[in-house]
């Protein structure tokens, strides 16, 4: 049954169905967008991705070199940022950079141009801003940098795995742009170079400081890694602010005082009647040497870095980097060599003349002076020519605490130790000797009692052992007295020996221990160390907190009250020397006779005029 010619079917010849053509300019241009997105997104399946550029990216990879465009939205950067900061990946890569800034650098940058692909144009894609994945043989050099680094300092962390499509340890959601395969095409982001144009937008956050020599060269320090070095001096990451300037005022302060007190000294035995023979030179010349130990800190003045620090403000200093480094330590190794060694001179002087009554230093005494001085000036040659010399004992320049015992505490040792036992010899000696003048005056007072000058005579003779001075003391003795008395008597009359050794011992003892708390800590603060990495780590993430991170490694640090400590018990070798030799009734006399002698003499000669 055929159907009425309203219902037909339309056929494909039917003209009244045909569309009409567009114009022949918008079907080429259609052809044409038709074609490149094709070629767009048959490039993005294996390189690249359509993209819109966002160059408002300002955040923590920025200072990797991530200051290209970047594909992420401004909302997905910001939320993308958040996530970084607060990743624990990041915060290991940061203990990773701390323990050696290449390689824990080179997997930052790695990273970062991951986390924040870069959009733009390309060689293959002029027209359209695409998405660029980061360049497989970066992540390859990042390994072999990285593979004996993580070795040496036993991190557990693996290292990224170059061929895998993701990498979860590093936050890695898409494969790398295989550029090591010649049949690749398109283009990759080279984290390499973004890293090394980087220095220049790098900030080292308090309180570390930019390294000079950054990317140039390595710095001559262990105390620089990558741009960042810790200050110099180093003393002061280990104190809270301002406390290690403190210390150091309070170094120069002290000894400066100290040098004019035995200066003071110096000048008395120099130009007082009596005082440039023997025994009081001996006093002299221990008091020049004292002297120029405490005149050190003239040398600190007025800008204490001058002799801290090498000319580029990062490396400690050495003898060899810093001149003045050299010389100031030159001096004081010469004044503190020299003190021990006058000082021991004094002690086994006053030992052999009471206990041996013995003058054979006083008959030698030219090859004391040469001995005396010319050993000093000899293990201080020894010492800077051996390279020893540095700057990590905090204000001044020392010998290093490796070469420490060898150098110089060793040696002042074998001198003190037999010094010391010859004081406390002398002393015994004296105590035996009122011992038995007290059994000789009991007898005498039993047996007569109107013996009268000669028991006195016996007194004394008996107390002063062959000594001049206990003698001359025992003569004035006009009555018997007690044990007791007389040994407090012979004391009196030689505690300024005895308070030299005491003083010998205790500054000794005190300044060895603190040298060896203080370069301890310096000398070990290095980034392979753990509880560096983890101190430098919270200096890292907390700019403004060295106090707190400093409370938090108090056992591994020094003791700001040991060191200030330290710092005046050396001081206080100064005002010993004054109040033992500078403050007598003898020297006060003498000088107001000196005085009062040159007025008159003055007084004469203008009356003349």
């Amino acid at each position: 049954m055929a159907l009425p010619a309203t219902h037909r079917l339309p056929t494909r010849s039917d003209p009244t169905l045909r569309p009409a053509r567009p114009p022949l300019l918008v079907r080429l241009c259609a052809f044409l967008y038709f074609v490149a997105l094709t070629v767009a997104q048959t490039t993005s399946s294996s390189t690249n991705a359509p993209c819109t550029p966002n160059s408002n990216y300002q955040g923590i990879c920025a200072r990797l070199g991530v200051t290209y465009p970047t594909s992420l939205s401004p909302e997905a950067a910001n939320a993308t940022e958040a996530a970084v900061v607060t990743s624990p990946v990041q915060f290991r890569l940061l203990r990773i950079r701390l323990v050696n800034f290449q390689c824990g650098a080179a997997l930052q940058s790695l990273t970062c141009s991951q986390t924040f692909p870069k959009c733009g144009l390309t060689a293959a894609s002029p027209m359209f801003n695409v998405e660029q994945r980061t360049c497989k043989s970066n992540c390859q050099r990042a390994v072999n940098i990285c593979q004996p680094v993580f070795a040496a300092s036993h991190i557990d962390m693996p290292l990224p795995d170059c061929d895998a499509p993701t990498d979860a340890a590093y936050g890695r959601l898409a494969p790398f742009f295989d550029d090591t395969d010649p049949a690749s095409e398109g283009s990759c982001v080279d984290s390499d170079a973004l890293l090394a144009a980087s220095p220049s937008t790098t900030i080292c956050t308090f309180p570390f400081v930019k390294n000079p020599y950054w990317p140039d060269r390595l710095a001559p320090t262990i105390n620089c890694n990558g741009p960042c070095c810790a200050p110099c001096p180093i003393g002061e990451i280990f104190a809270p602010t301002g406390v290690f300037h403190k210390q150091i005022v309070t170094h120069q302060v002290l000894h400066f005082v100290a040098f004019l007190l035995s200066l003071f000294v110096v000048i008395s035995y120099s130009v007082l009647p009596g005082r440039r023979e023997h025994p009081a030179d001996i006093v002299l010349h221990f008091a020049i040497a004292t002297c120029i130990w405490m005149a050190v800190s003239l040398w600190t003045l007025p800008n204490v870095k001058a002799i801290q620090c090498a000319a580029d403000g990062v490396t400690p200093s050495t003898a060899f980097n810093n001149r003045l480094c050299g010389l100031q330590a030159a001096w004081l190794l010469i004044g503190v060599h020299a003190s021990v060694l006058w000082g021991s001179y004094m002690i086994w002087n006053l030992h052999t003349t009471i206990v041996w009554k013995s003058n054979v230093l006083a008959r030698y005494k030219p090859f004391g002076i040469i001995l005396c001085w010319g050993v000093p000036i000899l293990l201080t040659t020894i010492t800077l020519g051996a390279d020893t010399v540095d700057a990590s004992t905090g204000p001044i320049c020392f010998i290093s605490s490796t070469a420490a015992v060898k150098y110089v505490f060793g040696i002042q040792g074998a001198v003190m130790f037999p010094t010391v036992v010859a004081n406390m010899w002398t002393f015994i000696h004296i105590a035996r000797v009122a011992h038995l003048a007290g059994g000789a005056n009991n007898n005498n007072n039993i047996n007569s009692n109107n013996s009268n000058g000669r028991n006195s005579t016996a007194t004394g003779s008996a107390l002063s052992g062959g000594s001049f001075e206990l003698d001359s003391s025992g003569n004035k003795i006009a009555k018997s007295v007690s044990r007791r008395r007389q040994f407090a008597q012979l004391v009196s009359m030689n505690w300024r020996a005895l308070l030299l050794g005491v003083v010998f011992v205790s500054t000794y003892v005190t300044y060895f221990s603190f040298y060896s708390s203080l370069t301890a800590v310096t000398s070990s603060a290095t980034p392979d160390q753990p509880w560096v990495v983890d101190f430098f780590e919270c200096l890292t993430l907390n700019p403004r907190g060295q106090t707190m991170c400093i409370a938090r490694f108090a056992d591994r640090l020094p003791s700001s009250t040991i060191i200030s400590a330290a710092y005046i018990t050396t001081g206080l070798v100064g005002f010993w020397i004054f109040i033992v030799f500078g403050v007598q009734t003898a020297l006060i006399r003498d000088w107001a006779s000196l005085i009062k002698d040159g007025t008159a003499n003055f007084g004469s000669k203008r009356s003349k005029a």
